[in-house]
């Protein structure tokens, strides 16, 4: 909601934005991870 606010973004938008950060991150700063990728998001629920 909150990028879709700030953005004006789609919610396909704010998907897509949400996830080249995440890899940006995931480039810039590796350590801050405790997950692997393919561990990101599993046993997660809301």
């Amino acid at each position: 909601m909150i990028m879709r606010d700030q953005f004006g973004d789609t919610i396909h938008d704010a998907i897509d934005r949400f996830a080249s950060r995440y890899e940006y991150l995931r480039e810039v700063r590796p350590d801050d991870f405790t997950k692997s990728r393919e561990g990101y998001g599993r046993r997660f629920y809301s």
